[in-house]
C-alpha cells in the first residue's frame, strides 16, 4: 500500500482530493474517507484486501468476546488478515485498519484479565456465529414505562448490510456492544439501550429506549420525564451523527423518517470541556465514552484493566477526563470532526486598512481549527489575538509568525513584505485561491506537575440560534440579527437553515428586514435539511420560497409560479405551514399572500412532517420570536 499525500504531489489538499475522486470515478483508484481527508488505494491492492478479509479464520471467539456468539470466527490481529502488514510502520497500520473497516471488518474488544491478553480482535458480519438471544428480545412492544426514540433510513441503491458493518465499527468506540448479530446489534450507553437492525432489503432502523416510570409520584415529576427524554435523545443523537457521517462521506442516497420528543434539537453545542491533571486517589482517568485511558488511548496496555478504583486506569496516569462530562480529548476531537462536518457554521473575515471586519473566536477544545481561502488578489494576512492582550496581535501568515503591537503596524509590516525575497516562495505566500488552515494544539504539560486552581464562575445565559447550515452569513446571538457577510466576488447565496424542522406545534417563522441591500435579494421559505449551496428556496425540487425583490413565489423550479407583493426596509416576511390542509402560506406584514401553495401528499409526509427547515438569504435580517422557536 502506498501513501498518496497532497504535499508529495506538489498540490494543496483540495486539488489532491479532487484528483483522487476523479481517478476513483474512472476506476483507476479507490478512495476511502478518513477523519479530515481521503485515502487513495490501488485497485489491485483493494481487491486483495477484499479477498483476504473474505477468508474465514480458524479461530473461534469463545467466551472472550461476549457480544458475539462463541462460534464466531475471529482474527487476533491485522497481520492474520494481511500477512504483509507485519512490515508496515505504525501510521500505515492505522490507515490499513481504517480501510479494512470500510471493507466490512469490525474491530471488537476482548475481555482482558492481565496485560498479556490481546486488546482487540477482528471479525466480519458473515462470520457471526449462532447467538443465544434474538432481535425480538430487544424490540418487543414498548410499554408505557419506556421512552422510545426512533429513526428509519431508506437507502435507494446501497446494501444495508455493507453500511451496517461500518456503522457498528464506528459505534463500538462510543458505546458498549451488548450483542452483534448478522443483521442487527444492540448497544448500551448508561441507562439507554440502542438497537440497530435491518428491515427488509433497503431499510436501516435505529431505536433508543430508556426506562421512565409512567406513574409520577414522589420525586418523579414532569421535570424528571423531560430530563430522561433529553438523556435518551442525546444518546440517540450520538448514533444518528455517526450514521449521517458515514452516509455523507460515502456519498450514499438515503431518506429518513423519525419519531422524536417535541422541542428536542440535535446541535453541535455541548460541553466546553475542561481537562486537567490530578493526583487525587479517586481521580477519573478512564474516558466515560470510549472507556479507554485518557492519556494514551488505545495504546495503553492497561485498557480493559481497571485501576484501584472504578473509572481509573491501571497505568496510574494523572491525566483525567473532562471535569464536567468525563470524556477524553481524543473522543472530543473525533466527535467535533463529525459534528462540524454535519452542521458547518461558516464565518468569513476580511482585511481592511486598519482593522478586520469581524473576529472568529477560537479555543483549543471545541473550535480549534479554522480554514481561510484568499479570494482576492492581495496578500491577505491571517492574525491571532489573545483575549487578554490589549492591542497586541500575532501575524501568522504569510511569511513567518511575527508579533506586532497594533493593527496600524500590521499595514506597514505587510508593505515591507511585498519586497521580501521570502514572499516569492510558494509556502511563504498567500496568493489568490490559496487555502491556509490554522489549528490550535493544547500545550503538553508535565503529568508530574499538578496545579489546582479554584475560582468562582458566573455563567451568563444568552440566546443561541441553532442551525444545521450557515453559509456566507453571520448571526449575532445577542441581538438576533442575521447579516450577509460573504467576501466572494461571485456573490454566492447566503443560507441560514434551522436545525429543527417545522412541526404542528411550531409551524411558522418570520423576520424583519432592517437593511435590504442593493437589490432586496432576500427570500424566505422551506427546504430539505441537506439543501444545495448557492440555491435560494424554491429553486430546487422539494423547496418553496417567497422572494422579496420581485414578490415571486417559487415552487421547486427556477421561475416564479405566482407573484405577490415585493418587500423592502421594515417589512416582515413570514412563512407558515398548515399541516392539517397540507398548505404552505406566505405573509407580508401579517397579510396572507394568495394563492396558497398546495403541497403534494407524498412530499407533505416526507418533507413537511420530517425534514422541512427554514432558509433566508442576503441582507440584514432581524429574527423574531417565531424564527427563534424554530431554531431552538
Amino acid at each position: 500500500m502506498r501513501d498518496l499525500v497532497g504535499e508529495e504531489l506538489g498540490l494543496n489538499g483540495r486539488i489532491y482530493e479532487a484528483a483522487v475522486r476523479y481517478l476513483h470515478a474512472k476506476g483507476w483508484l479507490l478512495h476511502v474517507p478518513m477523519k479530515r481527508t481521503i485515502v487513495a488505494i490501488d485497485i489491485n491492492f483493494a481487491e486483495s484486501l477484499v479477498t483476504m478479509s473474505s477468508v474465514l479464520s480458524n479461530t473461534k471467539s469463545g467466551q472472550k468476546v461476549p457480544c458475539i456468539g462463541t462460534e464466531t470466527r475471529i482474527w487476533n490481529n491485522i497481520t492474520e488478515i494481511i500477512p504483509d502488514a507485519k512490515s508496515f510502520h505504525k501510521e500505515k497500520l492505522e490507515i490499513l485498519s481504517h480501510v479494512l473497516m470500510f471493507m466490512g471488518v469490525m474491530e471488537l474488544r476482548y475481555l482482558r484479565e492481565k496485560k498479556s491478553d490481546p486488546m482487540f480482535c477482528y471479525s466480519t458480519i458473515k462470520s457471526i456465529g449462532e447467538l443465544p438471544v434474538d432481535l425480538t428480545d430487544f424490540i418487543k412492544s414498548t410499554n408505557k414505562d419506556t421512552i422510545l426514540i426512533e429513526r428509519e433510513y431508506s437507502f435507494l441503491y446501497s446494501s444495508c448490510k455493507n453500511v451496517l458493518s461500518i456503522i457498528v465499527s464506528r459505534s463500538i468506540r462510543f458505546a458498549r456492544p451488548v450483542v452483534i448479530g448478522p443483521d442487527w446489534c444492540v448497544f448500551q450507553n448508561g441507562a439507554a439501550q440502542t438497537t440497530l437492525y435491518i428491515r427488509g432489503e433497503q431499510c436501516l432502523r435505529l431505536e433508543t429506549r430508556c426506562y421512565m416510570p409512567a406513574q409520577k409520584r414522589g420525586c418523579i415529576d414532569d421535570e424528571t420525564q423531560f430530563h430522561m427524554q433529553e438523556y435518551a435523545f442525546n444518546v440517540f443523537s450520538l448514533f444518528t451523527d455517526i450514521i449521517d457521517f458515514v452516509i455523507g462521506r460515502l456519498k450514499l442516497l438515503a431518506i429518513f423518517t423519525e419519531k422524536v420528543p417535541p422541542n428536542m434539537v440535535n446541535c453541535s453545542i455541548g460541553c466546553i470541556h475542561n481537562w486537567g491533571l490530578s493526583d487525587d486517589d479517586y481521580r477519573q482517568t478512564l474516558c466515560t465514552l470510549c472507556g479507554q485511558c485518557c492519556e494514551n488511548g488505545r495504546n495503553c496496555p492497561f485498557n480493559g484493566l481497571e485501576g484501584e478504583y472504578q473509572h481509573q486506569c491501571g497505568c496510574d496516569t494523572v491525566v483525567t477526563g473532562c471535569e464536567d462530562c468525563g470524556i477524553c480529548q481524543e473522543c472530543a476531537d473525533f466527535m467535533w470532526s463529525i459534528e462540524s462536518y454535519l452542521r458547518p457554521n461558516l464565518e468569513v473575515a476580511s482585511y481592511g486598512k486598519l482593522r478586520s471586519s469581524q473576529y472568529i473566536s477560537l479555543n483549543a477544545t471545541t473550535y480549534d481549527e479554522v480554514e481561510f481561502t484568499n479570494l482576492g488578489v492581495d496578500q491577505a494576512p491571517i492574525c491571532l489575538k489573545g483575549s487578554d492582550q490589549a492591542g497586541i496581535i500575532t501575524k501568522m501568515f504569510p511569511s513567518s509568525a511575527t508579533e506586532l503591537p497594533s493593527l496600524e503596524s500590521l499595514e506597514q509590516h505587510m508593505k515591507q513584505l511585498e519586497t521580501s525575497v521570502y514572499m516569492n516562495t510558494k509556502l511563504m505566500s498567500f496568493n489568490q485561491g490559496d487555502t491556509v488552515k490554522i489549528k490550535l494544539e493544547l500545550i503538553k504539560r508535565d503529568p508530574k506537575t499538578v496545579v489546582q486552581m479554584e475560582e468562582d464562575m458566573h455563567l451568563e445565559i444568552t440566546p443561541v440560534y441553532f442551525t444545521c447550515i450557515c453559509r456566507e452569513v453571520t448571526i449575532w446571538h445577542d441581538t438576533g440579527i442575521l447579516v450577509y457577510t460573504s467576501q466572494s466576488t461571485q456573490v454566492p447565496v447566503g443560507q441560514f437553515i434551522s436545525a429543527s424542522p417545522l412541526t404542528p406545534e411550531c409551524n411558522s417563522f418570520s423576520f424583519e428586514i432592517i437593511s435590504p441591500g442593493d437589490h432586496s435579494y432576500i427570500a424566505i421559505g422551506v427546504c430539505p435539511k441537506r439543501y444545495q449551496k448557492d440555491r435560494q428556496p424554491g429553486w430546487n425540487s422539494g423547496s418553496y420560497g417567497y422572494h422579496a425583490d420581485d414578490g415571486g413565489i417559487f415552487a421547486g423550479m427556477g421561475f416564479a409560479s405566482e407573484h405577490g407583493e415585493t418587500c423592502t426596509l421594515g417589512d416582515v416576511m413570514k412563512c407558515e405551514v398548515d399541516f392539517d390542509n397540507q398548505e404552505l402560506l406566505f405573509y407580508k406584514n401579517g397579510k396572507m399572500l394568495k394563492p396558497k401553495i398546495l403541497v403534494p401528499l407524498a412530499l407533505a409526509q416526507v418533507l413537511l412532517k420530517k425534514n422541512i427547515t427554514s432558509l433566508s438569504r442576503k441582507g440584514n435580517l432581524e429574527l423574531k420570536n417565531s424564527f427563534h422557536c424554530v431554531s431552538l
